[in-house]
């Protein structure tokens, strides 16, 4: 089985975002406990190379404390655009790969977030407004 370079460089992508997830876990629950000091290293380059800029890091840490990958599809929709106020399928599944280390197929939930916004907007739990190809998702 021949592996190719993008899926090499998709694992990479993969793995960075969750180590940095990671970091950013342990630095909120120090920071809840009142033991961050001064920034180190690794603190330092998380934050110039994170991949996905939606949100800063105070706000970041406070998310991936009241986050539960528990969630349904719907609930989640709900938290992130309650974050984010606006958003289309794709931003929303990005901020929830950022927040949510245990998925691991990014299509899959683009796929499924997509569903589930439409589902949603039908159901008039959300508003949505046409941007080119995409819609825009907020809470009514």
């Amino acid at each position: 089985m021949e592996i190719k370079e993008a899926q090499v460089i998709e694992y990479l992508h993969k793995k960075k975002t969750n180590l940095i997830v990671q970091l950013r876990r342990i630095d909120a629950a120090l920071k809840a406990l009142g033991e961050v000091g001064e920034l180190n290293e690794l603190d330092t380059i998380a934050e110039i190379y994170s991949p996905y800029e939606l949100i800063d890091n105070d706000d970041y840490n406070k998310t991936v404390l009241m986050y539960n990958p528990r969630m349904t599809a719907k609930k989640k929709v709900e938290f992130v655009l309650g974050k984010l106020v606006s958003a289309d399928a794709s931003e929303i599944a990005e901020y929830i790969m950022r927040i949510d280390r245990s998925i691991k197929d990014r299509n899959k939930l683009h796929e499924r977030i997509t569903y589930v916004c439409s589902q949603m907007y039908r159901e008039g739990t959300l508003t949505a407004d046409r941007m080119g190809k995409k819609y825009v998702y907020r809470l009514k």
